[in-house]
């Protein structure tokens, strides 16, 4: 009940790349996903990668989105779908090298926080 499938294309960037491996869970039932969960989902028309909605209105189709917003999200009849696995992990050969730049963005988040944290306690004090 467990696979590995390789991505390809760029529908799911910055999520997955092109040549991660995912380690999924088959799931034989919509009950086991919840609105958002990244999914690698088989039909007749092909593999994909991506986050599955699940219609509360209409439970016959699912709505597929990518998290690239250059693609469109499509949807697919319940009866077209040949299987659902769900993505527990990946593989990758792809290092983020902006790690540094966030760390330095949230440090100065933190200091602004604590600045604006300061100018409100003066505020207050100075209106009492």
């Amino acid at each position: 009940n467990h696979r590995i499938f390789q991505v390809e294309g760029e529908s799911m960037q910055p999520t997955f790349y092109s040549g991660d491996f995912l380690v999924c869970e088959f799931c034989d039932h919509p009950s086991d996903f919840e609105n958002g969960d990244l999914i690698v989902v088989i039909s007749d028309e092909g593999i994909y990668t991506k986050r599955i909605f699940l219609p509360k209105e209409d439970p016959t189709y699912f709505t597929f989105k990518s998290d690239n917003p250059d693609y469109e999200p499509f949807i697919l009849k319940t009866t077209d779908i040949i299987e659902t696995w769900k993505i527990k992990g990946r593989v990758t050969q792809k290092v983020d090298t902006d790690i540094k730049v966030g760390r330095k963005k949230i440090s100065q988040l933190e200091n602004d926080i604590e600045f604006l944290k300061d100018k409100i306690n003066e505020l207050i004090i100075s209106n009492e």
